[in-house]
C-alpha cells in the first residue's frame, strides 16, 4: 500500500478557509472572484488528496466543518502565513525594512535596556514602524499567542510551551535596603535568613511572585509580607521611606527612588536561583526580516551590557 501524499495547492488552502469562515460556497466565489463550480473543484480535489471530507451541509444549508476540517483551520491559517512572510521576506532582501513591530517588554525590565534597544533598532531601521507595549507576564505571553506582539522580552517563568525561546542574560536576586539599615551599613552580602523578621515589601506580580515565594522556600524561611504592590517604582519608595525590604532583579545601583528615599542593593549569599531573561516568539512560525533584526539587536545590547 502507498503511503506517498497526494499533493494540494496553497490555492485550495486559501479557498478552504474563506468557505470555512462564510460557510457558503456561493458567498466565498464570490469574495474570491471565482466562479462557482471553480471553488466547488477546488474543495473537492482538497478532499481526495486529505482523504477527508471537510465540510457538512446543515439543514439552513450552509455548510459547516467537520471535525477534520476544524482540525485543518489551524494549520491553513499557519501555512498561509507563512507563504505570506516567505514572499515578504524575499520581496525585502531587495529593499531596507519596512512596515510594523509590535515589541512586548515585563514591566520591571522597561526602564533599563530596552530604551537602547529600541534606539538602535530605530537608527538602523528608520523605515519600519516599531510599536512598544509593556505588561506583567502573564498579558504578555496572551498578547504573543493572540498575534497582538511580534516577539516580546520577559522572564523564563512558566511560559506556555508554544513559546520559543533565546536567552538573552541570566540575572541574580538582590535585597534591596533603607540605605541607613543596619545590614546596608555593615554588610556587602547578607543571607535572605538575616531578613526573616524584617517587613518585606513585595512586587507582587503574576508569575514572578511565585519567583519570590520560592526564593524564601530555598532559603528556609516564611517572609513577613508587610505590603504587595505592583509597581517596581512603588516597591522601591516604600523601602527608601523605611516600610521594609524587598527582593528584586533589575536596576542594581539605582540608590535614589521617586518619593526622595535612599536605598543600598546587596548581594544575597548562598547562590540564590537566577532567572533568564529570554527573547520570547511563537514556535513554528515563520519570523519576518523584521523581527530577526530586532533579535540580533536585542542579543547584541544584552551582550554588551550585562546584568
Amino acid at each position: 500500500m502507498s503511503t506517498k501524499p497526494h499533493a494540494f495547492t496553497l490555492v485550495q488552502i486559501q479557498y478552504f478557509l474563506a468557505v470555512a469562515k462564510v460557510e457558503s460556497m456561493t458567498l466565498a466565489a464570490e469574495i474570491l472572484s471565482v466562479t462557482q463550480p471553480t471553488l466547488s473543484s477546488a474543495m473537492k480535489q482538497l478532499e481526495r488528496a486529505l482523504g477527508a471530507k471537510l465540510f457538512v451541509r446543515t439543514e439552513q444549508n450552509r455548510l459547516r466543518l467537520t471535525g477534520v476540517g476544524r482540525a485543518l483551520m489551524g494549520d491553513a491559517e499557519q501555512l498561509t502565513r507563512a507563504a505570506e512572510l516567505v514572499a515578504e521576506n524575499v520581496e525585502s532582501t531587495q529593499r531596507d525594512l519596512t512596515g510594523e513591530l509590535v515589541v512586548g517588554v515585563f514591566s520591571p525590565m522597561a526602564p533599563f535596556r530596552i530604551p537602547r534597544i529600541l534606539q538602535e533598532f530605530g537608527q538602523l531601521h528608520p523605515r519600519v514602524t516599531l510599536s512598544f507595549v509593556d505588561g506583567n507576564q502573564s498579558t504578555l505571553q496572551r498578547m504573543l499567542l493572540d498575534g497582538r506582539c511580534d516577539v516580546v522580552i520577559m522572564y523564563r517563568l512558566d511560559l506556555d510551551r508554544r513559546i520559543q525561546t533565546t536567552v538573552l542574560d541570566r540575572i541574580s536576586p538582590y535585597a534591596l535596603l533603607p540605605a541607613n539599615h543596619r545590614l546596608a551599613v555593615e554588610r556587602g552580602e547578607i543571607h535572605m535568613r538575616e531578613l526573616q523578621d524584617e517587613p518585606y515589601v513585595m512586587l507582587d506580580l503574576p508569575h514572578t511572585r511565585e519567583y519570590y515565594l520560592g526564593l524564601f522556600e530555598w532559603a528556609g524561611i516564611a517572609p513577613n509580607i508587610r505590603y504587595r504592590l505592583d509597581s517596581f517604582e512603588s516597591v522601591r519608595s516604600f523601602v527608601g521611606a523605611e516600610h521594609g525590604y524587598t527582593i528584586l532583579h533589575q536596576g542594581f545601583g539605582l540608590t535614589h527612588t521617586y518619593s526622595g528615599g535612599t536605598v543600598e542593593a546587596r548581594r544575597i549569599q548562598g547562590g540564590p536561583p537566577r532567572l533568564e531573561i529570554v527573547l520570547g516568539a511563537m514556535e513554528g512560525t515563520l519570523q519576518t526580516r523584521r523581527a530577526r533584526a530586532f533579535s540580533r539587536i536585542a542579543r547584541s545590547v544584552f551582550a554588551a551590557n550585562p546584568n
